[in-house]
């Protein structure tokens, strides 16, 4: 608009001067051209004609350049009116674009906003299940500890279970020759209650049976295996006799089977034991001895 309005202003002053100079050159020159239209001849002399044409011919030049101009202005007024309009549309097209992406903006902002509230429930469910899963590791450990507790309590009756299951698996005969060191065995608490009572006795059944030949038999394992369920809840300690030392009547007693009565301990068929903290012997270890000058 305002390239308009100067073009406008521009045509305006350029018609009023071309105006203006034509007039006044009519009235500087009105007796020549007076006597010109009259006479038919100029009253000027040549050369003030050929100055006069010169002027006016450059006059013309001027005007024709100032034409030009103008041609060239307006050519750009309308090319920049063009380039306006243009520049209007792009900038209406970047607008609703503008709008567009304002929308799409507010749009995930909100999704954004949600996501957060989704991300800070999440959070606090984390939270919870840590806290549960804390307090669940808690009861774990307890349980365990009290599993363990009871592991240690329930133990032995899980032995002693183990250890009545083999006496169950007994003969009927050699349970009636046993009753003097089981009882009756009707129940595992029974078993262990007459056994605890006659460990001695368990140990004489051992040596008889090393004694008459029969600690090579199954049922010979199975009452060792008694033997030392019921000796580790006792008030004895074994004597721990040594394989190669001299024999001794004291802690010692020879097997039936021993192959010699001289000579170094060759093999301990059955370990003797003691009360704790005391010298005194309960049962001597059942021992074999071997003569190393006769080899037997």
């Amino acid at each position: 608009m305002k390239k308009q309005k100067y073009m406008e202003l521009y045509l305006s002053f350029f018609n009023e001067m071309m105006d203006e100079r034509i007039e006044t050159y009519l009235r500087d020159h009105s007796v020549e051209l007076k006597a010109l239209l009259v006479d038919g001849e100029p009253e000027v002399s040549k050369e003030e004609y050929e100055k006069l044409k010169a002027e006016y011919e450059k006059k013309m030049e001027v005007h024709q350049k100032l034409k030009n101009d103008y041609q060239e202005l307006e050519e750009a007024y309308l090319q920049g009116q063009s380039n306006c309009r243009n520049l209007e549309g792009e900038c209406r097209r970047l607008e609703a674009l503008c709008q567009d992406r304002q929308s799409e903006v507010r749009t995930l902002k909100r999704k954004l906003d949600e996501l957060q509230e989704d991300c800070e429930e999440q959070n606090q469910v984390l939270k919870n299940v840590q806290q549960q899963l804390i307090n669940r590791e808690q009861d774990y450990r307890q349980v365990v500890k009290k599993w363990q507790e009871a592991e240690l309590v329930s133990a032995p009756y899980r032995e002693l279970e183990a250890q009545y299951q083999k006496y169950s698996s007994l003969s009927e005969s050699r349970k009636n020759t046993l009753e003097g060191v089981f009882g009756t065995g009707d129940t595992a608490l029974s078993f262990y209650a007459a056994a605890m009572a006659h460990v001695n006795s368990l140990y004489d059944v051992l040596a008889n049976e090393i004694h008459n030949g029969r600690d090579k038999t199954d049922e010979f394992f199975i009452l060792r295996d008694f033997f030392e369920f019921f000796f580790s809840h006792s008030d004895y300690e074994r004597l721990h006799t040594v394989v190669g030392t001299e024999f001794d009547s004291k802690v010692m007693v020879r097997s039936s089977t021993s192959p010699s009565q001289l000579g170094p301990v060759s093999l301990v068929l059955l370990e003797g034991y003691r009360l704790k903290d005391r010298d005194r012997v309960i049962k001597q270890s059942i021992v074999e001895q071997q003569d190393p000058g006769t080899g037997i």
